[in-house]
């Protein structure tokens, strides 16, 4: 995605030590999550890394007016972004993470219960954040607990402000599988 300036943002996964220019980033497991801004010229401004005991996917970006930088991931175990150690909760979570525009570290959220949850896309509009994914069995979204009452797993569409907070959320079924892939927001 890009950002007001022009900036180009990008996310995903990588092993090993992986170099964006003159940042350079090494795995600490078998993958971890990355997001990486780019200037208008394509020069490397920041990179970023995140990642559990086993495989991260930064999954999806969005940037608000601010600049400010919201990661959505499918993570394992507890994540490590920077110092912090966020508490996951089953296989595959939902974490959400928050930079500054010049890559400071912000917050971050997970989402879960004993199973898979993952989020396919994130977008930014008029002071809130949208996602949307898919959840099995049982999931914990703040206060919020959504069941899976399809026999695989049931989609979700959320809303959260920019502190983290969800504001709503409301999941969809069908009788054997059902996800969202994609979002859009005007």
């Amino acid at each position: 995605t890009t950002d007001a300036a022009a900036n180009v943002i990008v996310v995903g996964e990588f092993s090993g030590t992986c170099n964006f220019q003159s940042a350079s980033l090494t795995c600490i497991n078998s993958s971890n999550a990355f997001v990486a801004k780019y200037d208008p010229n394509h020069n490397i401004l920041w990179a970023k890394q995140f990642g559990g005991q086993t495989v991260d996917h930064a999954l999806a970006v969005a940037t608000d007016e601010a600049g400010n930088v919201y990661v959505a991931a499918k993570t394992s175990d507890d994540v490590m972004i920077d110092t912090i150690v966020v508490t996951g909760g089953g296989q595959y979570d939902i974490t959400i993470v928050k930079y500054d525009r010049n890559g400071q570290y912000l917050w971050a959220q997970n989402f879960g219960g004993d199973q898979n949850e993952v989020v396919h896309s994130i977008a930014y509009s008029h002071g809130y954040l949208y996602l949307s994914g898919a959840f099995q069995d049982t999931a914990y979204f703040g206060t919020d607990t959504l069941i899976c009452t399809s026999q695989q797993q049931d989609a979700f569409v959320m809303r959260m402000d920019t502190i983290g907070q969800i504001d709503w959320i409301r999941p969809a079924s069908c009788a054997t599988f059902f996800q969202w892939m994609r979002l859009a927001v005007d």
